[in-house]
């Protein structure tokens, strides 16, 4: 025989708590004569899923995840990210500068032609 406790007039909700699994919310809807409707709410976004009837079975919706998994590591995603356009701008410059800088130094020893000075 199952038991079935007095429930106050109204709306009364359920809720089953779970560390593995998510559950929906059983809304039970009391009225005045003691008929009573059910319905099923889901947990995050409160809308109604389904009206039930009697025995009723919740069944869980999901297995609850803690943590979420990162997508891999794509070097395409990295070079075009701004840490990696600013790894590529550096080592352009650096070797360009690298094979610039050896006329950039001949031409500030040079010494200046006359037409410049006053």
């Amino acid at each position: 025989m199952l038991y079935r406790p007095q429930l106050p007039v109204g709306r009364n909700f359920v809720e089953v708590v779970s560390p593995y699994f998510v559950y929906p919310i059983l809304v039970i809807d009391t009225k005045s004569t003691g008929e009573h409707t059910f319905q099923l709410l889901h947990p995050f976004t409160r809308y109604v899923t389904e009206r039930i009837g009697e025995p009723i079975y919740l069944k869980p919706i999901d297995k609850l995840q803690y943590l979420f998994e990162e997508p891999g590591f794509s070097i395409a995603s990295f070079i075009f990210s701004g840490s990696g356009m600013f790894v590529i701008f550096g080592v352009f410059m650096y070797l360009c500068y690298s094979k610039l800088m050896p006329t950039l130094e001949e031409a500030q020893l040079a010494p200046e032609s006359g037409q410049n000075r006053r």
